[in-house]
């Protein structure tokens, strides 16, 4: 029975009359690195992934935000401005960083508040006394006139040398009025 081989090949060995030894099979093939510890290796990626991601997210995750009492951050913005000279940008500035304290030390809740609704509010807050109320509104009042005269208005002391002063006695009365007045501690009577 011959095999199936081309023909040419067939008579090739017919011709010889003899058809060549075959040599030993080669032993069986190891199994592959990847047969043997793929799973392994993809389990180790995906780990390593997954601790990288972690890694890069834990710097970028929002770091809690520090509680700053309102006139301590007042007074902070306020001082880095007390080198600039006084203009209209210097006026819009210590308006709004006054308006902001007032807004969270007296806990408004109203929205945006003109001047003239934030001088009214002012004067019958039960915390400020008048002299306090009438003061910070005549800061409030100069900020916005330097902010929207045309022509620019006539020099006075700083405004943000007069707005600290303002945010420190407001502090102190709100802090007062927060405070729970505290009763001397009566001796125990000796049984």
């Amino acid at each position: 029975m011959m095999l199936a081989l081309p023909a040419t090949f067939q008579a090739s060995l017919l011709a010889a009359g003899d058809i060549p030894k075959l040599r030993p099979p080669h032993p069986l093939m190891a199994p592959t690195f990847w047969e043997l510890h793929g799973w392994t290796v993809i389990a180790a990626v995906l780990i390593a992934i997954a601790a990288a991601a972690l890694l890069i997210r834990r710097p970028r995750r929002p770091k809690p935000a520090l509680l700053v009492p309102p006139a301590t951050r007042a007074r902070l913005d306020l001082e880095a401005w007390t080198k600039r000279p006084e203009d209209a940008w210097l006026a819009s500035e210590v308006s709004r960083i006054m308006r902001r304290y007032l807004v969270a030390a007296l806990d408004l809740n109203a929205g945006e508040l003109t001047t003239d609704e934030l001088v009214h509010f002012l004067g019958s807050h039960p915390r400020l006394n008048a002299e306090l109320a009438s003061e910070t509104g005549r800061l409030l009042r100069e900020c916005d006139l330097r902010k929207f005269a045309p022509s620019a208005p006539a020099r006075s002391a700083g405004i943000v040398a007069r707005a600290l002063p303002l945010i420190a006695a407001i502090d102190a009365l709100c802090r007062k009025a927060i405070e729970p007045d505290h009763p001397e501690p009566r001796p125990v009577p000796a049984s």
